[in-house]
């Protein structure tokens, strides 16, 4: 799928209201007043269309942040599931990822070691039904730049989720 990243932002589809030309079908440009009006309708217009394109990207992030996790939401990696672990769609490095964030902004009050055990027996990736809790803490003690940059891009889009729970109020 096409995305943006919150750098980089989707092309403005408003440039074609930027200079808008009004002429009669007698083929003479209106006069000042009414040129002012259309123009003021014209942007009005256009800002409509900027509207409906910014709700139509925040419905297709939604789509795709769904998407991503309707497995475990239909139950896929029932196996796991049967023996009593949460089945993620996630690698071992990013629960690992995850779990140093919890742990560092002070939410868990266990020490590190017995945190990621309790992990490694909760949960199980697609790769691994069994995760090892000291390969859970390598990976939790020294993340990997890359791991952690896609757990920050998946930290973004569930933050602009919950913008737009926020608004469903």
């Amino acid at each position: 799928h096409t995305s943006f990243s919150r750098s980089e932002s989707p092309p403005d589809p408003c440039w074609i209201f930027a200079n808008p030309v009004f002429v009669h079908e007698q083929g003479e440009p209106p006069d000042e007043s009414t040129r002012d009006k259309l123009t003021r309708m014209t942007s009005s217009y256009a800002g409509l269309w900027r509207k409906f394109l910014v709700d139509l990207e925040d419905e297709l992030r939604c789509y795709t942040f769904i998407s991503d996790y309707l497995p475990l939401i239909t139950g896929e990696n029932s196996q796991a599931a049967e023996a009593g672990k949460i089945p993620v769609r996630s690698t071992v490095e990013e629960i690992a990822v995850i779990a140093r964030l919890f742990y560092e902004a002070r939410l868990i009050n266990l020490n590190k070691s017995r945190f990621c055990q309790l992990l490694a027996g909760a949960f199980s990736t697609p790769r691994q039904q069994n995760i090892s809790g000291g390969s859970l803490k390598n990976h939790f003690d020294t993340p990997a730049p890359e791991t952690v940059d896609r757990i920050n891009a998946l930290l973004c889009k569930m933050q602009k989720i919950s913008r737009i729970l926020a608004r469903q109020k």
